[in-house]
C-alpha cells in the first residue's frame, strides 16, 4: 500500500502546483483586462484544488 500512498502524494503535489500556476496566469490576464479568459483559468484552478482534495482524502484513510 505504500506505493499507492506515494503516488497519491505525488498527485496532490502536482495538483496544488497546477492550481497555483493557473491562478498566477488568471491574475496576469485580469491585470491585462481579459477577464473572460481569466475566469477560465480560475475555474481550472478550482478543479485542480478539488482533485488535490480527493487525493488528500484517500491519504487519510
Amino acid at each position: 500500500m505504500r506505493n499507492l500512498d506515494d503516488a497519491a502524494r505525488d498527485v496532490v503535489e502536482d495538483e496544488v502546483e497546477t492550481g497555483m500556476l493557473l491562478r498566477e496566469r488568471a491574475e496576469e490576464l485580469k491585470q491585462a483586462g481579459d477577464h473572460r479568459q481569466a475566469a477560465v483559468y480560475d475555474r481550472a484552478a478550482a478543479k485542480a484544488d478539488n482533485r488535490a482534495g480527493v487525493f488528500r482524502g484517500l491519504l487519510k484513510k
